[in-house]
């Protein structure tokens, strides 16, 4: 339990000192008459006033003047240090002794305890600051063996005891004997001299507005057990659903390890499984790694290519070509398993599947796939591991397990990938009668496919009239588009021609223009950057092109003997100003420049 009480032992030296200077400019604020206190206002002037200093007891005389502030000082005597101090307490008791009533502190403390290790709950009991009401009040009463400032007493008989604080706060002897009582402090060492002269204020601050605070407090013990009682019960719940949790944890991590003894029982013996399978198919696992990884496959080729050369020349007379169709010697990987060379069962495929059919005819691919293992089989261990792995795919399919798109479960995916499949190879085959023009497929990503032409002799003589058709209007093509640009390069070659003579025009008639005018007096004129012109001063753009870039040039010696040069240099220099014709930059361009010297 934690009560927010102010510690007045700690009282500093700045507030005693300040008391000290207010009791010094206010002797006593007042005065003592029998068991009660007065103000100066309250008595008659003098020593008539029949009042005593409540510090030391000495005589007091009521001053009382129309322009100093009535105070009270003491008769024939120096004036006591301890008179003011006096004064405020036993006038603060006074005040509630008369009132009968006083505003109690406000109350706050926490109530804490451990629901689980590392976790406090916590109950607060918080009230305001209230008025008490008293039935009676009593000064300097002894109780436990000490005198409480006042004892004041609730109409429930709840005694209530009162300490006012001005220089010397609460000993801590009377707060270990009140521990256990209803003990409150009021504060009213910050009253300043105007304070303690007004006496509405003064009760004010002595009944309401000066900081208090309790030394104990047993008022809100039942408010205090019961939120000790309600706390009680959350940590009772509290613990209940911790200990929950730690069960339904502990129960968990006993369900996990449970799985995960299983799952690695499950691992062991998927493993010894897996081994003894992959010992069952060493032999055929050994031959497929010689076929893909060695050089077994080109060696089977050329056996098989060997095996081939009797059977060609009797396929080619049947499909009336020569010589033998690149379209029917397409290498395909794996192909390798079939117990043909691919001339042979590619040429079977064209002769039994394309060439007896009509234009337009679906052909399914596993259809003609069965008809070529039929006709030719697979090898022996091969067709094994080809069986084995389109069987583990359906089962896997079936059960919706990852091995279903990669077939035997207990090989390498590496193992999976070059056991051949005899449908792809076929398919593939296709795809290339595609690209031939032999076929076109019916829906992508099926293995259908439509005949668009079942000869390849046919097919090839088609081609190559195309191709010479292609050709001869390729040539035309060519022959009109030299024609076109011989004609244009004669055009361009004239216009070049009228372009040169304009140029040549324009700059003798500027020489002539521009020494005419030396000749007439000008030593300076404004060159245009753009077209050349050059004419005496004049502001704004230039009157011939309206370029905005004219410069002073001086009509020197050496100006003039390169004036021929520089006038080639300008850009402008086509422009032809004596008729509404005009030479293009491109024009320009196409013309020679020439180097100028000195044309800065």
């Amino acid at each position: 339990m934690r009560h927010k009480i102010m510690d007045n032992n700690e009282a500093s030296s700045e507030m005693i000192s300040s008391i000290d200077q207010r009791s010094n400019g206010l002797r006593v604020p007042f005065g003592r008459r029998g068991n009660r206190l007065y103000g100066p206002s309250e008595v008659i002037r003098g020593k008539s006033c029949d009042c005593v200093c409540p510090g030391c007891g000495t005589a007091l005389v009521a001053n009382k003047g129309e322009r100093k502030r009535e105070y009270f000082s003491h008769w024939r005597g120096a004036e006591c240090s301890g008179g003011y101090e006096s004064a405020v307490h036993l006038m603060a008791k006074q005040v509630i002794e008369d009132t009968k009533q006083a505003f109690c502190p406000s109350f706050s403390t926490r109530i804490e305890k451990e629901a689980y290790p590392g976790h406090l709950l916590s109950e607060d009991v918080n009230r305001e600051s209230s008025l008490l009401a008293f039935d009676s009040v009593k000064l300097e009463q002894t109780a436990e063996g000490l005198r409480p400032d006042i004892v004041a007493c609730l109409k429930d008989g709840t005694e209530i005891y009162i300490e006012v604080h001005v220089t010397h706060a609460v000993s801590d002897d009377k707060r270990s004997r009140f521990a256990n009582k209803n003990m409150f402090e009021i504060h009213l060492a910050h009253l300043t001299l105007e304070d303690v002269q007004d006496m509405e204020r003064f009760r004010h601050e002595v009944l309401e507005a000066a900081p208090r605070d309790w030394i104990a407090c047993q008022l809100h013990n039942d408010e205090i057990e019961t939120a000790r009682a309600y706390l009680d019960a959350r940590v009772q719940r509290y613990r209940a659903e911790h200990q929950a949790r730690l069960d339904e944890e502990s129960r968990k991590r006993m369900e996990q390890k449970h799985e995960e003894a299983q799952k690695l029982a499950r691992k062991h013996q998927i493993a010894e499984r897996r081994e003894q399978l992959r010992q069952q198919y060493h032999a055929p696992l050994q031959a497929l790694r010689r076929m893909v990884q060695d050089d077994g496959a080109a060696v089977r080729n050329q056996s098989l290519l060997e095996g081939a050369e009797s059977s060609t020349p009797a396929i080619l007379e049947r499909l009336n070509v020569t010589p033998w169709p690149p379209c029917l010697d397409v290498p395909i990987e794996g192909d390798w398993i079939l117990n043909a060379h691919r001339t042979i069962w590619q040429a079977y495929i064209y002769e039994n599947c394309i060439v007896s059919k009509a234009k337009n005819t679906t052909l399914h691919t596993n259809l003609i796939k069965q008809r070529i293992v039929r006709q030719f089989g697979l090898l022996d261990w091969a067709a094994a591991l080809v069986n084995l792995k389109y069987r583990y795919k359906q089962q896997g399919k079936a059960r919706g397990q990852w091995y279903g798109r990669k077939g035997i479960w207990f090989l390498e995916d590496k193992e999976n990938a070059m056991i051949p499949s005899p449908y792809s190879i076929v398919h593939k085959f296709m795809e290339s009668l595609v690209k031939e023009g032999l076929l076109e497929q019916a829906q992508p990503g099926t293995g259908l496919f439509v005949i668009r032409e079942n000869n390849i002799a046919a097919l090839h003589a088609a081609r190559a009239r195309k191709d010479e058709e292609h050709r001869l209007a390729q040539e035309a093509a060519d022959r009109k588009e030299q024609a076109a640009l011989e004609a244009h390069r004669a055009q361009e070659q004239s216009r070049l021609a009228i372009a040169r003579k304009i140029r040549e025009e324009r700059i003798q008639s500027l020489i002539q223009v521009i020494t005419s005018l030396k000749q007439s007096g000008h030593d300076s004129l404004m060159r245009c950057e753009h077209c050349g012109d050059h004419r005496p001063y004049q502001d704004g753009n230039c009157a011939v092109c309206g370029h905005p870039r004219l410069w002073e040039v001086h009509l020197t010696e050496s100006y003039l003997s390169t004036l021929n040069y520089r006038l080639r240099c300008v850009p402008g220099i086509v422009l032809d100003t004596r008729s509404t014709r005009q030479i293009t930059n491109e024009g320009a361009e196409l013309m020679p420049h020439f180097d100028c010297p000195d044309a800065n």
